[in-house]
């Protein structure tokens, strides 16, 4: 008998030790976290820091900032006046009218649709369906909220003073989930409600993982790896990356540094942030300067109204979220190494070889010959160099922070954080598809509702599709003829032209992950009949549209004439033969 429990004990002993190698190491066929949730290839290293008071200015900056150490500060966030009182309700009353922008819960995935167009929305409107849609707040906190929201007193002051960049609201049903990516900006980011976990990796380690190829000058970034399934087989460098974690509950406030790599899972029924940026430029500076901060009490919360925050949005209009940090800006103008040396000789240059010089920061290959070209137009601008020869020193230096601020947002404008993003999403051939298609030559006249449907089917909302409609409407008589197309139309298509970026550099060459977004795109797709109806290759000839629809000549820009035979008859007529871009 004794020898059976020897022998079981043995067996034991033998499962565990194999149950322990699966667990915590390769177990013979796979390596530990093949294909598993992020994070399961090692243990994580610990919990960030964790305080239950605020620190001091400069022990924040020495300990933290400079040394891009993550921290988080637990309940700090219920002395802030929107913890107790932003109730769905309390909101919708105090600011339903005030505009915010969406996205999709799932990162990089169809940008929702609002009650303001293409992501964007009232938050009344959202809060009566966020609950049953895949939509997410993402965007800055209009300025009326901005009262009720605290700011960590330890930003406030000596080298933070006047750095902080801009808030952010974040707001959701829960259930979200990021890519592994990593932001521009230092940020302190404040939980009113839900829980977050937070997966925290070292810009160290960045060599390490598959990130999509994107130009120098873009801090911001994201890698390929499927959060849910790392495939490290694929990837076995992965097997290196060592993490911290985060785990906050309502109240806590995480700070988390410029260009550390994070992935965030959102729960709760109700789950709401508000973070703050502030200068990733601080993170370098050779030494902290007090101003300020001896008289600093870091019990009390100033609000957000109180200090000097760079960008801000008053509720309504364009917004400046992700916004260059000016004073950056200035620096890169000023301290360019050519143009400095320039400037130390002479105290003047060619406005040839100033914009040259700027523009040189980021070759064409690294940025992409269409953003090189949008940023010359706005150093153009911004220093008349079309209209003079030289630029001098006293020029740029007496530049105001005004000035530097436009220039920061022609320079990488986001057409997203306008009123008019969903013109730039689609083309003029697209839009004039749709009309060609939604012309009745019976009645000679768009029907409204099929341009609107129609307009749907690729991805626009019903507000903007009735705006279009609105601006077609030359005398305002509720419908649009042809005249009105004749009047009306060249000026209009003439938005999607206008509004119209060029895109940026992202190169990704992950299969899996192209994969994933192709399945994305036929998930998201119109049905394969509507999308040949208003997208399809035009060069097939003779295959007319519905009944009592019209077409017009694409090259030329002509709407459908009254054709009195086929007005008549109701028949179609053929197809332009012009191609279309595809969507």
């Amino acid at each position: 008998m004794t020898g059976l429990k020897s022998l079981i004990l043995t067996v034991l002993v033998v499962i565990i030790h194999v149950h322990v190698q699966y667990c915590h190491g390769d177990n013979g066929d796979h390596p530990r976290g093949h294909l598993e949730r992020l994070g399961s290839h090692i243990d994580s290293d610990g919990h960030v820091e964790i305080y239950d008071h605020i620190p001091s200015a400069r022990e924040f900056w020495e300990k933290h900032v400079r040394h891009r150490k993550p921290a988080v500060f637990r309940g700090i966030a219920k002395k802030f006046d929107a913890y107790n009182r932003w109730t769905d309700e309390y909101m919708i009353k105090k600011f339903g009218d005030l505009e915010v922008k969406l996205e999709a819960k799932a990162e990089k995935k169809n940008i929702p649709i609002g009650s303001k167009g293409k992501g964007r929305d009232t938050i009344s409107d959202f809060l009566h369906t966020y609950v049953k849609k895949d939509s997410y707040i993402v965007s800055q906190i209009p300025d009326p909220m901005s009262a009720e929201v605290g700011v960590l007193p330890c930003i406030t002051c000596g080298s933070f003073k006047n750095r902080i960049l801009e808030a952010n609201l974040w707001l959701s049903s829960g259930g979200t989930k990021s890519l592994l990516h990593k932001d521009a900006d230092n940020a302190i980011n404040c939980l009113l409600n839900g829980t977050k976990d937070w997966l925290l990796i070292h810009p160290k380690y960045e060599k390490f993982i598959p990130m999509a190829q994107e130009a120098r000058s873009e801090v911001g970034g994201f890698s390929v790896i499927n959060v849910d399934k790392v495939n490290i087989e694929k990837y076995p460098d992965f097997k290196k990356v060592h993490y911290n974690h985060a785990n906050l509950s309502p109240g806590d406030c995480l700070y988390l540094p410029y260009a550390y790599l994070h992935q965030v899972r959102s729960y709760g029924s109700k789950n709401m942030a508000v973070s703050v940026l502030f200068a990733a430029g601080l993170t370098h500076e050779k030494a902290f300067k007090d101003e300020g901060c001896d008289s600093q009490d870091n019990t009390t919360l100033a609000k957000l109204t109180e200090v000097n925050m760079v960008w801000t949005y008053p509720g309504h209009g364009a917004q400046t979220l992700g916004s260059m940090d000016p004073m950056e800006l200035r620096q890169v103008v000023l301290l360019t190494d050519s143009i400095l040396r320039h400037f130390k000789k002479r105290s003047k240059i060619s406005s040839k070889q100033f914009l040259k010089e700027l523009t040189a920061i980021d070759d064409e290959e690294d940025e992409g010959a269409g953003m090189i070209k949008w940023q010359q137009k706005a150093y153009t601008k911004h220093f008349g160099l079309d209209k003079k020869e030289f630029v001098t020193a006293d020029e740029v230096n007496s530049m105001t922070f005004d000035d530097w601020k436009t220039l920061a947002v022609d320079m990488d404008p986001d057409p997203a954080n306008t009123e008019e993003y969903e013109y730039a999403l689609f083309n003029p051939k697209q839009i004039r598809k749709i009309i060609e298609k939604s012309f009745n030559r019976k009645e000679k006249k768009v029907d409204a509702e099929k341009f609107i449907k129609k307009y749907m089917k690729i991805g626009g909302s019903e507000k903007i599709a009735g705006d279009i409609l609105h601006k077609l409407d030359s005398n305002n008589d509720g419908v649009v003829d042809n005249k009105d197309l004749t009047a009306k139309g060249e000026e209009v298509l003439k938005l999607f032209k206008e509004n119209a970026m060029p895109p940026k550099k992202v190169i990704v060459k992950d299969e899996d992950y192209l994969k994933a977004e192709e399945e994305d795109a036929r998930n998201e797709a119109p049905d394969e009949d509507e999308e040949e109806d208003v997208m399809g290759d035009e060069d097939q000839e003779g295959e007319g549209g519905q009944e009592g629809e019209g077409e017009y000549d694409d090259e030329e820009g002509e709407y459908p004439q009254e054709d009195s035979q086929n007005a008549e008859e109701g028949q179609d007529s053929t197809e332009s033969k012009d191609s279309h871009d595809e969507l």
